[in-house]
């Protein structure tokens, strides 16, 4: 113990115990609290009132879009759709799959309709036709829609632009989908 490097060591360590020891407690006597009689905040449980408001939340999905159609600008669909859809799927009559499936006469069609396409099995399962109310749910948020889709767009979030882009699909086809 007569090592000059060990005392000076020993004394580091012996001091910082004291150091951290004082100022835990001067700091506990210079920053007292109170017991809080009312929470800041009500933290609702899951499924039941913590006595917060109970209003409903603002919906999850997409708005309606069938009364907005009619006033769709179908010129911004088209290049919204040429720029967003286009890079995977084909837009043109006759034209082939891409990563996607052709999107020609999409509107009022079967979903997974293409016999030469490679559908997800989850969409292959999913059932029913893509009316206006179908495809804008699932433009919206693909994924959530139809989960174990392959299509990895993640959605349109604004409104105008499904419109706008739904009205133009509607416009790809020989007859056209009557307007709801």
């Amino acid at each position: 113990m007569n090592n000059p490097l060990v005392k000076q060591i020993l004394g580091a360590i012996v001091l910082a115990v004291a150091v951290a020891a004082f100022s835990g407690v001067y700091g506990s006597f210079l920053h007292q609290t109170d017991e809080i009689e009312k929470p800041a905040f009500d933290i609702a449980a899951a499924g039941g009132s913590g006595g917060g408001d109970d209003k409903p939340k603002k919906a999850s999905g997409p708005e309606p879009i069938l009364d907005l159609l009619a006033s769709a600008n179908i010129e911004d669909g088209a290049k919204t759709a040429q720029k967003k859809c286009g890079a995977c799927h084909s837009l043109e009559d006759g034209g082939g799959h891409k990563v996607g499936p052709n999107l020609y006469d999409v509107v009022n069609s079967a979903k997974a309709h293409h016999d030469d396409f490679k559908y997800s099995d989850a969409m292959a399962s999913f059932g029913g036709d893509w009316s206006y109310e179908e495809l804008n749910l699932f433009l919206f948020k693909p994924k959530a829609h139809v989960p174990g889709t392959k299509m990895g767009f993640a959605g349109f979030k604004k409104t105008e632009d499904r419109v706008n882009v739904i009205a133009f699909l509607r416009t790809l086809a020989s007859d056209p989908a009557p307007l709801p």
